[in-house]
Order: structure tokens, then C-alpha cells, then sequence
């Protein structure tokens, strides 16, 4: 029923928690691009563990869960929004498909669940809902606000 080889535990809880990362840093590359200044990436929700400069890790869901905060000195565009909400799946997409690309099939094993976890992420965050842990929106639902927001207008 469940398979708890040592592979599915670096998985679990290695890859999800880098994966996360990667997805942030995705959000943030565009925020960045577009002048804004990022306050924060975080892993999880709830109590604090970790911090340091801009990155931290909290208690709740730290290993398949994260955020970035940020901010702009001026207000942008929806399009720019868009773009900084799909740049998390975005990087996903790229960073796996790079790492299948170039992998070497003899440590296929190994790098397999990165593959399957990045996708699985940024398919994941594009489905609208709310995280249940803090409320937060996914990026696909954050991309329906805005658009619904710019039509409104």
C-alpha cells in the first residue's frame, strides 16, 4: 500500500520542501523584473523556526507549503500580476523539465521525484482554492481574482 523506501522519504522531505522553494523564487524573479522589493520567502505557516535575511521556515507545513512577500513603491499593471502569480509554476515547469533533459538516466532514481514533485506543484497551484492552513490563495485563484478584478474596471 504505501512504499516507504528511502527514495519516497528523500522525497517527502527534501524535494517537496526544495521545490516549494524553487516555486517562490519563481514568484520572485518576476517581482524583481517588474522593481518590486521582496520582504520575505517562507516555508510553511504558524509559529517561526528558522529565519534568516529574507528566507524563513515556520512550523506548520513547512515541507509542501510556502509564500513570498512583497511589495512595490508604486502600484503595477494586472498583467504584471499575472506574470509574478505564474512565475512560481513557471520555474517548476522549467527546473524540471531541465533537470529531465539533462539528468543522467543512472541517477534517474533519484532525481525522478523531484521531476514528478515539480510538476505536481505547479499543476497544484494553479487550481484555484484556498490553503487551508493560513487562507492563502493559490496562484491560480490569485490569476481568477485578478482578472475578474480588471473586468469589474
Amino acid at each position: 500500500m504505501f512504499d516507504f523506501s528511502l527514495v519516497n522519504i528523500i522525497a517527502h522531505f527534501v524535494y517537496a520542501p526544495f521545490v516549494v522553494i524553487i516555486h517562490e523564487y519563481g514568484h520572485a524573479i518576476f517581482v524583481k523584473l517588474f522593481g518590486g522589493k521582496i520582504n520575505y520567502i517562507c516555508l510553511g505557516a504558524g509559529d517561526m523556526l528558522f529565519r534568516y535575511k529574507v528566507f524563513r521556515i515556520r512550523a506548520i507545513g513547512w515541507w509542501y507549503t510556502g509564500r513570498i512577500n512583497y511589495e512595490f513603491e508604486n502600484e503595477i499593471n494586472t498583467t504584471k500580476k499575472i506574470l509574478i502569480s505564474l512565475g512560481g509554476p513557471a520555474i517548476n515547469i522549467v527546473s524540471a523539465t531541465l533537470v529531465w533533459i539533462v539528468g543522467n538516466v543512472e541517477w534517474a532514481d533519484w532525481y525522478r521525484g523531484f521531476i514528478v514533485v515539480s510538476y505536481l506543484m505547479a499543476i497544484f497551484s494553479l487550481i484555484p482554492h484556498k490553503v487551508r492552513e493560513d487562507g492563502l490563495e493559490s496562484d491560480g485563484l490569485q490569476i481568477i481574482n485578478l482578472i475578474k478584478n480588471s473586468v469589474r474596471k
